[in-house]
């Protein structure tokens, strides 16, 4: 006897699996997307901890620079000056909203500004995806949050 499949089994086991993949891959987009959007707010705030790190290194000030205003996902930079210590290169289907300015840093630590800033960052073609946020308090401390009343939408994380 012959040890082996059967060119039936083959193609039987071929559909099973062309089944399957049909069924999966709607949602392994979505999970793609939801990934990038955690990996924004994961590289941002690691970002502004080390512009925070580096002004009480070096006494000075150090400024996290977005290369558009409009959508902070476009990419950014930590200057030390006219040094770039970090830079950050453009996301695909993310919306990355943020101050209107840089991000400046005290060589003490704290935020140049009396007031905290926030980032919001959403998936552009997938409203289900849950949308981040980061928090950056007066002291300089970074925090991100998941948005949690799920709506994308409205640019707050509650």
């Amino acid at each position: 006897m012959y040890k082996g499949f059967t060119l039936i089994e083959l193609m039987l086991v071929m559909v099973v699996v062309a089944v399957v993949v049909a069924i999966a891959a709607p949602n392994l987009r979505s999970v793609v997307v939801t990934q990038r959007v955690k990996t924004v707010a994961t590289d941002l705030h690691t970002d502004l901890t080390l512009a925070r790190s580096e002004a009480i290194k070096r006494n000075a000030g150090v400024d996290v620079v977005p290369v558009n205003t409009a959508n902070w996902a476009q990419g950014w930079s930590v200057r030390f000056g006219a040094t770039v210590l970090s830079s950050q290169q453009a996301y695909p289907e993310v919306t990355l909203t943020g101050p209107a300015a840089s991000v400046s840093y005290l060589g003490t630590g704290r935020m140049s500004g009396t007031a905290a800033v926030s980032f919001f960052i959403k998936a552009t073609s997938y409203p289900a995806v849950t949308a981040r946020c980061i928090y950056v308090e007066p002291s300089g401390r970074p925090a991100v949050r998941a948005d949690r009343d799920g709506d994308s939408s409205d640019g707050v994380c509650d």
